[in-house]
């Protein structure tokens, strides 16, 4: 069971701090890509991970992103996130999948 990863746990695994902290640190973390601002591509990457029993988050993976460089750009934030919160199963903590949309917007003039 120690290698099993829950798709549904009992609480959903947190960034620590909070969710609220999480998309703050993504504000001041994320470089938008030069080539897709000047293209004006935007959108959403959802980003897949496991949240490890220690916090740790691997196994990162990005679906649906408009472009490769926002994917990778979300991938590179995302490892620098730093420790999250795991879920519990039962009172105990399990290795969990977890995702998280990452919006990439450019401001309108």
């Amino acid at each position: 069971m120690s290698g099993e990863v829950f798709q549904h746990v009992d609480i959903m695994p947190s960034y620590k701090g909070g969710m609220d902290l999480f998309y703050k640190f993504l504000q001041r973390t994320i470089r938008y890509p030069a080539s897709d601002r000047e293209r004006s591509i935007t959108g959403k990457v959802y980003i897949k991970f496991v949240v490890e029993k220690d916090g740790s988050i691997t196994n990162l993976k990005a679906e649906g992103s408009p472009s490769k460089s926002l994917a990778d750009e979300a991938l590179r934030t995302l490892k620098l996130s730093g420790p999250w919160v795991p879920g519990p199963v039962g009172g105990a903590v399990v290795r969990s999948i977890f995702a998280v949309p990452i919006n990439f917007t450019l401001a309108t003039q």
